[in-house]
C-alpha cells in the first residue's frame, strides 16, 4: 500500500540500553526476523543500536526509554542514515 502510494517504507530499530552485545539471543532473532521481514519486502532495514552503544547518558536508568541525549543521538543516525536516502544528502 505504501509503494502504491508513493510512500517509501523505512524500518528503525530502535535499540534498548547502551550495549549491543547483551541482547540476550531471543532479542537477536527478534531483530533477525524483522530484517529479513524488511529484506523480503523491499524496504530498508536500518539499526539504531551501534549509533547508541556506550552511551549511557541516552537511557533513563533501569528504563530503557531515551533521554534528551539519547533523542539527540537517535535524531542523528535517522539524518545521517535513513533520511539520506531520500535525498542524496545528509
Amino acid at each position: 500500500r505504501c509503494r502504491a502510494r508513493g510512500i517509501d517504507l523505512r524500518i528503525v530499530y530502535l535499540g534498548a540500553g547502551s550495549e549491543p552485545q547483551s541482547y540476550q539471543p531471543a532479542q537477536e532473532l527478534a531483530v533477525d526476523l524483522v530484517r529479513a521481514a524488511a529484506v523480503e519486502s523491499g524496504s530498508p532495514f536500518f539499526d539504531s543500536r551501534e549509533a547508541l552503544s556506550g552511551c549511557d547518558e541516552c537511557f533513563l536508568p533501569r528504563d530503557g526509554h531515551f533521554t534528551p541525549v539519547g533523542h539527540r543521538r537517535l535524531a542523528r543516525f535517522l539524518a545521517e542514515t535513513v533520511l539520506v536516502r531520500e535525498t542524496g544528502a545528509p
